[in-house]
């Protein structure tokens, strides 16, 4: 029994890693797993602002459910990169253009929000 919850516990690390999360007690209810995103790329810079890297993803729940939804927003990214809808390089293009327009949002304003 310990086994199959243990593998199971690391089978939702290992996919919750891929997708930019990590998994960590629920913030409000302490009975629940929630998923929080990463807040370093891998070149050890901060990919986000301070106050959402605390920031939990709106879903939460035990181990399979967990699971379950992780799997599935897996399945969805690979469908549509099988249709050819995005890819890597288009994702990492909108991410850049993005920051790009918070940083010039951030140089007009004189602050960060």
């Amino acid at each position: 029994m310990y086994g199959d919850s243990y593998s199971l516990i690391k089978s939702l690390e290992q996919v919750a890693d891929t997708l930019g999360f990590y998994v960590s007690r629920s913030s409000y209810d302490y009975k629940m797993l929630a998923l929080y995103p990463k807040g370093k790329k891998e070149d050890g810079n901060e990919s986000l602002p301070i106050y959402a890297r605390d920031a939990q993803f709106g879903y939460g729940g035990s181990v399979e459910e967990l699971l379950s939804y992780l799997y599935g927003w897996q399945r969805a990214l690979e469908y549509t990169r099988q249709l050819g809808l995005t890819d890597k390089d288009k994702i990492q293009k909108k991410e850049e253009q993005y920051r790009h327009a918070h940083l010039v949002k951030v140089i007009e304003n004189g602050k960060s929000d």
